[in-house]
């Protein structure tokens, strides 16, 4: 976890990045809520205009995700930050570190991601490492 690394070696002011669009359990630490029963959770085939039973389905998508990480992620984490960290690590160690971050830099594009309640400390970022572009072909 680069969190651990990044207080073990003193860094005081911090900003975070996200390869990707928004995911659920790594909002959490920023105060960005997450509500599945409007907004979709990851790996999930609804768009935000969900009936009702797209709505329970997204909730209980929101709760396998959130005990996998809970139960899988999170600890195997643990286990590995207290190995070259020491004991002190626990669960929210990382968590806590990433709350204290000034920023949240998201690569993607507040008019195509799914509505949310969001705060000042999310930067959306969008097109980064997208190259520069060519003219079209003759066909085209």
């Amino acid at each position: 976890c680069g969190y651990a690394l990044i207080m073990k070696i003193g860094v005081k002011k911090l900003v975070s990045a996200m390869p990707m669009s928004l995911t659920e359990k790594f909002i959490e630490p920023f105060a960005i809520t997450v509500n599945p029963s409007h907004v979709p959770v990851a790996l999930s085939r609804s768009t935000d205009l969900m009936g009702f039973w797209e709505r329970v389905y997204n909730v209980v998508g929101f709760i396998v995700i959130s005990s996998f990480a809970e139960t899988v992620t999170m600890p195997a984490t643990v286990q590995l930050l207290r190995k070259y960290f020491g004991p002190g690590i626990d669960s929210t160690y990382a968590l806590n570190v990433a709350a204290q971050s000034t920023f949240l830099l998201t690569n993607g594009n507040e008019f195509i991601d799914f509505p949310r309640p969001i705060n000042s400390k999310l930067v959306y970022v969008s097109d980064i490492g997208i190259g520069k572009p060519h003219p079209l072909n003759e066909e085209f």
